[in-house]
Order: C-alpha cells, then structure tokens, then sequence
C-alpha cells in the first residue's frame, strides 16, 4: 500500500512538473508567476493638481507594462507589483513615502517623481540606502549631473538637451528680443538657462528685455504679462513645469497675448488634450513625444491601449511612464536577477523598443537623451485640441555632455 501512494505521489509530481515545463516551453499560463515572492516596485509621484494631467497618464504606462509582463508569466518567473504612493507635491512626503516602501512595503525598486525637488529628495534617499530609483518626468540636469550617482536613473530627457534643441529651431525665426515668463525653482530656472546661453550662442543679437517668475502653484499671471507686453518682446519664454503649464496657457489667452507675442515652450504637447480649445496660439514647442508621430503601427498600438485604461490618447507622460518601467523590467530581465548592482549594470547602453522607435539609456549617468519632436503647436478640429504642425526632428547628440564632463560634474570639477 506504501508502494502504492509513493508511486502516485511521484506520478503526479512528474506530471505537476511536466505541466509547468510545457507552460514554459509552449507559452500558455501557469500558476508559477504567483509561486514565488512577487518583484515589488514602489512608485512615489504627485496625483494632486495640475500634475496629475501628466502623473495619472504616467502610471498608466507603469500599469500597461507590468500588466503585458504577469499575463505572459511574470519576469523572471515572479509576478511584478506596482505599490503607488502620492508625494502631495511634498520633498518631506515624499522621502517619508519612500523610507516606508523600501523598510515595510519591502520593494526591490523605487519609480516615478515629476518635481524636481522631489526626485532629488528621493535620489539622495536612493543613494543612501542603495536602492536603485528609476525618475519619470523629472527634467533637473542635476539629477543625473552634478547630484547623479550610480542609485539613479532617468526615463526623461533633461532641460540641457531640451533647451538648446528649441534654440536652434527658435533661431531660424529672426527673433532678437526675449522675456522669460517663468515658475520660480529648479526646473523653471534650469529650462530656461539652457534655452538662452543656447541662443546666445547662435544668436549674438539676441537680447533679454526682462524676466517674471512666479511661486509654483500659482495660477494668476496677469501683472507678468502685462509687464511682458508692454515691453513688446519678439517671443517670450514660458519656464513652467508640471505644475504651471495649465494654468500659464489659460492666462496668456484670458490677457489677450495669445496670437499677438510667439510663446516658445517645451512639453506644451502634455496639457493640450486638458486645455481644449482653451490654448494660446502661436506656440513653438518641443517634445520627446507625439501621439501621432510618428504615425506607426507600435504608436498606435501604445495610443489604443493607453486610451481603453484612461480614456484619453497617450501623453509625454504616459510614454515616459512606460518607457521607465520597460527600461527597469528589461535590466531586470538582462541580470537574471533583482540583485540591485546586477540590474544597475544591466542598464549600461539598455535598448529597449519604444512606440517612437528604439531608446537607449546611456552607461554611466543612465540618461536617455533622445532627439526632440519640434514644431508649431495648432488647434486640430479632429481631435478637439492642439497638436503640433511642421514638426521637425532636432538631433541633439551634439548638445549634450559628455561622459567625462558628467563624472566632473559628479566631481565637483
């Protein structure tokens, strides 16, 4: 009788065993995705206020990711699990959000952040306590620059390609005379450097008539654009982030210089689709994505699949949402481990596949830094908001830093 249940206890293990191994072998689903500890990742961002226009779309793309990864088994046989937390537009919140998620949630991997401030804040966590953070949305040179370290890296291309991309388009215009409209910290200050030493370069007749900054948050621009037309500049600067895009667009059209004085501005593309027909015109922007361009079958399978979760066609902030986490599964995937040091070098050169097209994560400063999406910002009666017409591709390969300038920066050099 022994022999008996001995034989069927081995009988059915061999068969459990066969099960699983044909799962594999023929890609039907198994069980063992859920078998083992599943591969947490923490995401922290701000889903208050006019940030969410682009941190809601951001987490659709971590979703779609993780989601497409357990349907097809999980990664490295693990299930993968999103714990999102809201930073409320707080560093404090946001590396408390952050000791709780490594310390009791037990993640593997930290993501997101859109503000500046924030995503330093959780960089220096990060460094800290070794544990790798993967930025969204955040475009602070200093992230991956002179406050970069081997614990961070950046789904996001920063204001030192983004800025002087626009420069050499803005500067085919003839324009000589600037002012700068602006949201007072990091981001709103670094853009709209980058933006002028680029143009003064090649531009020596450009000149600044005056510069306006506003706290962030703040929705009433009125005095600044009064100021801004009074000087007649032949294009202002609008240096606003996550926070100010909505509400800086809605101003310039409610005090009469939509049409009147060209706005040059990067990721105006993010808030068209909340902005309506409620958008200046005469607007020059720069983007790292289009939902329509380039108008290829991975684009719309993106647009399809972000639009069945949230209702909208995908934004900038969608697609670096996806990108960020493509880029940690598929380093997660190359390490044959969650080891932290083993998928950090597994990011070194990373080419993932993207709905524009391949992107690679640079080694060392892990940046991408693709080339920009640059063109006349229209209202399009078929979609019911702006989109952007003439659309140039700016290389900006030659506009970035160096590997070696990066490590002096890191330096202090």
């Amino acid at each position: 009788m022994k022999k008996e249940i001995l034989g069927k206890t081995i009988n059915r293990g061999i068969l459990v065993f066969m099960m699983i191994a044909g799962g594999a072998l023929f890609g039907y689903s198994t069980d063992l995705a859920t078998a083992a500890e599943p591969i947490r990742i923490g995401i922290i961002d701000t889903y208050v206020g006019a940030a969410a226009a682009f941190t809601e779309p951001g987490l659709a793309g971590w979703k779609l990711v993780v989601e497409e990864i357990n349907a097809s088994g999980g990664l490295l046989g693990r299930r993968v699990e999103l714990i999102v937390r809201d930073d409320k537009a707080k560093t404090s919140e946001a590396v408390a959000n952050a000791r709780e998620l490594v310390f009791q949630e037990k993640v593997h991997f930290l993501g997101g952040t859109i503000l500046s401030s924030v995503s330093l804040a959780v960089s220096e966590f990060a460094k800290k306590n070794k544990v790798l953070f993967t930025s969204v949305m955040a475009m602070s040179p200093l992230l991956t620059g002179a406050k970069g370290h081997r614990y961070v890296a950046s789904a996001c291309l920063n204001t030192v390609g983004a800025g002087p991309g626009l420069a050499r388009v803005a500067v085919k215009r003839g324009w000589n005379k600037f002012w700068a409209i602006g949201e007072d910290y990091e981001y709103g200050h670094a853009i709209w450097e980058s933006f002028w030493n680029a143009m003064r370069k090649v531009n020596p007749n450009a000149k600044l008539l005056g510069e306006a900054w506003v706290k962030v948050g703040e929705v009433e621009y009125g005095s600044q654009i009064a100021a801004c037309m009074g000087a007649k500049p032949d294009a202002v600067f609008g240096a606003q982030g996550s926070m100010g895009f909505i509400p800086f667009s809605k101003q310039v059209v409610m005090h009469g210089m939509s049409g009147k004085i060209p706005v040059i501005t990067y990721a105006f593309e993010s808030v068209t689709q909340a902005l309506g027909k409620d958008f200046p015109q005469i607007v020059l922007d720069g983007d790292v994505y289009l939902n329509y361009y380039p108008d290829s079958e991975a684009n719309r399978i993106f647009n399809k699949k972000i639009k069945e979760r949230t209702g909208l066609l995908a934004n900038p902030g969608a697609f670096s949402g996806y990108i960020a986490a493509k880029f940690l599964t598929e380093a997660v995937k190359k390490a044959g481990t969650v080891e932290t040091e083993a998928v950090i070098n597994a990011l070194d050169d990373l080419t993932i596949d993207s709905p524009r097209g391949p992107m690679t994560m640079r080694r060392y400063d892990h940046q991408i830094w693709p080339d920009i999406f640059v063109g006349w910002e229209a209202f399009d009666p078929a979609v019911g908001h702006a989109r952007m017409k003439d659309i140039q591709v700016v290389e900006i390969k030659d506009l970035i830093p160096s590997i070696e300038e990066i490590k002096k920066l890191r330096e202090g050099k």
